[in-house]
């Protein structure tokens, strides 16, 4: 290459004159200007390619992701909502809680004799069958109707109640626990049966199936 200038120069020492001249220097930047704005006009001229943009399969509409918030937020508040105080369950534990009190503090007196024949005999069957009177008295007026209202209302719910409705019906309902000896299991003490029913429906008295 530096060859080739230097032959250029010595055979032709004119062009070396005409190319040390600003003129020539005007020339070129001119040329080299036109060269490069004519290209750039051709890219600018030229439509730029269509790429489609392609959705983000992560991503959702925002009135799809509104309204999967709001059904949400509908469901979380039927779990968040104060139970309300006269709830089933609710009126079934004060209803247990009631009976088991009345009971114990009302101890049971010792069994009267079956053929009494002298004054303290006498004495302990009459004190036997006052207590009973008082008893079954009040468990008529105070408690049998709240009793049996709400095993029905588990019944009609389709909650199983076994014999509590016929127990409430026919004797002192709970009383048999604490004329038992010892500490009676739930099966034998129907104040419990009763409070564990409470545990079959929800905080809107609907009941709990086996596949909730």
């Amino acid at each position: 290459m530096a060859a080739s200038i230097d032959y250029a120069q010595e055979t032709f020492p004119w062009l070396k004159r005409w190319a040390a001249t600003k003129k020539w220097h005007r020339i070129v930047l001119l040329a080299t200007c036109l060269f490069y704005g004519g290209t750039l006009y051709e890219l600018l001229r030229e439509p730029q390619p269509f790429v489609p943009s392609l959705p983000n399969p992560g991503s959702l509409p925002i009135a799809t992701v509104t309204e999967e918030d709001k059904d949400l937020r509908a469901e979380l508040s039927t779990f968040t909502q104060k139970e309300p105080d006269n709830s089933l369950r609710r009126r079934t534990i004060r209803i247990a809680n009631d009976l088991f009190l009345f009971w114990s503090r009302r101890p049971v007196p010792p069994q009267p004799v079956a053929n009494p024949n002298t004054d303290e005999d006498r004495k302990r069957n009459a004190t036997f069958d006052a207590y009973w009177r008082e008893a079954n008295g009040i468990y008529e007026s105070d408690y049998k109707d709240r009793v049996l209202g709400i095993v029905r209302e588990y019944k009609n719910r389709g909650v199983p109640t076994g014999y509590l409705e016929q127990a409430a019906e026919n004797h002192p309902f709970g009383a048999s626990a604490f004329t038992l000896s010892g500490s009676p299991i739930c099966w034998q003490d129907e104040v419990c049966l009763l409070r564990e029913l409470a545990f079959h429906v929800d905080a809107n008295d609907q009941m709990i199936g086996p596949n909730f």
